[in-house]
C-alpha cells in the first residue's frame, strides 16, 4: 500500500470574490486570490507605528477541477493525489482556493497533457512569503482509464482492526498490534480483476523497545 497523503495553465485572472485560482488557457505564473489589492505593512497612528501580523497560513480551503476523479478526496492535510483521464484530455482547469484570502496560489503543470504520466504542482505561498505547501496532482492519460484503476476493493488484516475503517478513497490506516505478532495476514483485492497487488513488510516484523537510562551523579 502506497500513501498518497504534496501545468502550465493559469487564467490570469484572481479567483473573484470565491478567493480561488482557476486554470486558464495562455498565462502561467503566480496569482493573488480574493480580486483587487491587499495592503500589509505598518501604520503610523498618533507617532507610534502598530506592525500588522502577516499570516503563515499555507493551506488549501478548497480544490476542483474540471474533470472527475481525484483520489482521494480533497482535504487540506493530504498533499498527494492521483487523477486518471482519457487520451482525449489535454488540459485541466485547476481551482484552487486558499484558507487565507491573501496567499498567493501558483498552478503549473495541467496543460499539453501526454500519454503516461504528468504531474499537476499546486504550491500556496502564505501571506508571509516564507511558509510554502506543495500539492501535487498525478495524473494518467490513457486511451483505457478503466484498466489504469489503481483502487483495492477490499482491504483487512486477520485479527486487526483498521483505523479508519478501509475506503478506496483512503491510503493511510493506522493498526495497532501485539508485541508477539510477527507477521500480518493481509488481504487485498484490487477493483479491476487481473490487477497486480503487492504487499511489503508485513513479514518478520520487529518489536522494539525503548530504554531510557536515568543516570544520576552523587557527590562525596
Amino acid at each position: 500500500m502506497e500513501a498518497q497523503q504534496e501545468g502550465d495553465l493559469l487564467d490570469g485572472s484572481s479567483g473573484g470574490s470565491s478567493g480561488g485560482i482557476t486554470g486558464g488557457n495562455n498565462s502561467s505564473g503566480t496569482n493573488k486570490p480574493g480580486g483587487g489589492s491587499s495592503s500589509s505593512g505598518s501604520t503610523n497612528q498618533g507617532g507610534s507605528n502598530n506592525t500588522q501580523n502577516t499570516s503563515n497560513n499555507a493551506n488549501l480551503k478548497e480544490l476542483h477541477l474540471s474533470v472527475e476523479g481525484l483520489s482521494p478526496a480533497f482535504q487540506k492535510t493530504v498533499t498527494r493525489y492521483n487523477l486518471v483521464v482519457g487520451e482525449e484530455i489535454e488540459q485541466i482547469s485547476v481551482n484552487a482556493i486558499p484558507e487565507d484570502s491573501k496567499a498567493n496560489v501558483n498552478i503549473t503543470g495541467n496543460t499539453n497533457l501526454k500519454i503516461g504520466t504528468n504531474e499537476i504542482k499546486i504550491v500556496v505561498t502564505a501571506q508571509d512569503k516564507k511558509t510554502t505547501k506543495n500539492y501535487i496532482i498525478e495524473v494518467t492519460k490513457t486511451k483505457n482509464p478503466e484498466l489504469a484503476n489503481a483502487n483495492l476493493e477490499n482491504l483487512a488484516i486477520e485479527n486487526v482492526t483498521l483505523d479508519p475503517e478501509f475506503s478506496p478513497d483512503i491510503t493511510n490506516y493506522n493498526a495497532i498490534i501485539g508485541s508477539d505478532v510477527e507477521k500480518l495476514n493481509i488481504l487485498a483485492i484490487p477493483q479491476i480483476e487481473g490487477a497486480n497487488v503487492e504487499i511489503i513488510g508485513a513479514d518478520n516484523i520487529q518489536f522494539r523497545r525503548k530504554y531510557h537510562n536515568n543516570k544520576s551523579n552523587s557527590k562525596r
